[in-house]
């Protein structure tokens, strides 16, 4: 049943997207529903498109879970907190309460890079409500009670204090106050990374239906600098915990988390500016042009859109579903699954030391590395465990030959 993993992640992320990006365009801002529902599916597509690594984002579950599937949990949790704030009904107000409780649960005990992102939105969205004087804000208390005491039990877990002393130990990690410091430096340069053509070609493509959205909504878009300068910090989040853990930005697991935080913040920052910008300029008594674009402008996009696809050297990995659908057409895939059912029915059969061979088909999807030819490899040891075995070695058919003799 290990294939459902990859179906649910790929389900629940744009799904989460999806639920935030709706509550952001029509709870927050009031915008008609057919500019909504273009926003949410535009920015679902990105999120799963251009995941950063699908390879540990999807179909490797371990990392998935951890990852993408606590960020998706975390994303749903933010949609009730900002629900909270703007939603009516007592039924509704119940199942939103309810529900932000489960999520502190989740977001709040789950991978550093979102439990710290989580706690910090909270915060942000708990301050907003008492500012603004909203009554509804003592709503977000049950979510906050809960939240804290889960991230404190997640961070100052025993396994964690060993892991901080064994890495620093090895010239690893940092200091926390360094740490925080220097992930505004490590956000600058990941913002290249993140954002590459294809990002800016999805932006453009979204300005005209933000355009025409933000022209018929009430909202005032006040202070732009202070979102950008608070996403900006929102974002550097993500980079903290790798750098205080490991020393560095983190693995494509944690960077996956980071990136659909940046990649929604991008979003959220468009509708914004350009909302700023048209009340800008209705002001001053400029008129905004309003008629629907022409269809040539989507042509010309989608072309854009394929040259940028057709330039891209490594397209397997920075597009998903061509991912998936190359190493399934070059039959990449297929002669993997059969090279580990093969191993497998060895290691069932085998008896004592071991010796298998390694993979010839190695699709970057699936798979996420081999065993060693050395038995006391951490990887060899921990399958050699599973499987009953002495030792599990794994070499060529020539090499255990010439090692025999």
């Amino acid at each position: 049943f290990y294939f459902l993993g990859p179906l649910f992640l790929i389900l629940i992320l744009p799904l989460s997207v999806m639920v935030l990006m709706r509550r952001i365009t029509r709870g927050i801002f009031g915008a008609d529903r057919v500019s909504a529902f273009a926003l949410q599916t535009l920015a679902a597509a990105t999120a799963v498109m251009l995941i950063h690594s699908s390879q540990a984002g999807f179909f490797w579950y371990n990392s998935g879970i951890h990852y993408v599937g606590i960020h998706s949990f975390l994303l749903l949790t933010a949609s009730a907190w900002i629900g909270l704030l703007t939603e009516q009904g007592r039924l509704k107000t119940a199942l939103l309460v309810i529900g932000s409780m489960i999520g502190a649960v989740l977001a709040g005990g789950g991978n550093f890079v979102s439990t710290l992102q989580g706690l910090l939105l909270l915060l942000s969205v708990t301050a907003f409500g008492i500012l603004k004087r909203r009554r509804r804000t003592v709503l977000l208390l049950p979510s906050l009670l809960l939240y804290i005491p889960a991230f404190y039990q997640n961070v100052s877990a025993p396994g964690n204090d060993r892991r901080s002393v064994i890495l620093r130990g090895s010239g690893l990690g940092m200091e926390p106050f360094p740490a925080i410091v220097r992930s505004f430096p490590e956000a600058f340069v990941y913002m290249g990374r993140f954002a590459g053509l294809i990002t800016v070609a999805v932006l453009v493509a979204a300005a005209p239906v933000i355009w025409q959205m933000v022209g018929k909504v009430s909202f005032r878009f006040r202070c732009p600098g202070l979102l950008l300068a608070w996403s900006f910090c929102l974002y550097a989040t993500g980079f903290t915990p790798s750098l205080y853990s490991l020393g560095h930005a983190g693995l494509g697991r944690t960077l996956n988390a980071v990136k659909l935080t940046f990649q929604i913040l991008l979003f959220v920052n468009e509708i914004y500016w350009l909302g700023w910008l048209r009340q800008r300029r209705e002001r001053k008594g400029r008129k905004s042009a309003s008629g629907e674009v022409p269809l040539l402008f989507y042509v010309g996009m989608g072309l854009l859109m394929l040259g940028i696809f057709s330039q891209e050297k490594n397209q397997a990995g920075t597009y998903a579903s061509y991912g998936a659908y190359y190493y399934v057409h070059t039959g990449e895939a297929n002669e993997f699954h059969k090279e580990y059912l093969a191993r497998v029915e060895a290691l069932v059969q085998g008896e004592g030391d071991v010796v298998v061979r390694p993979y010839h088909f190695r699709p970057w999807l699936l798979c996420v590395g081999d065993l060693s030819p050395d038995k006391n490899a951490e990887e060899n040891r921990a399958m050699a465990a599973w499987y009953d075995l002495d030792s599990i070695v794994c070499i060529e058919d020539g090499a255990a030959q010439d090692d025999a003799e």
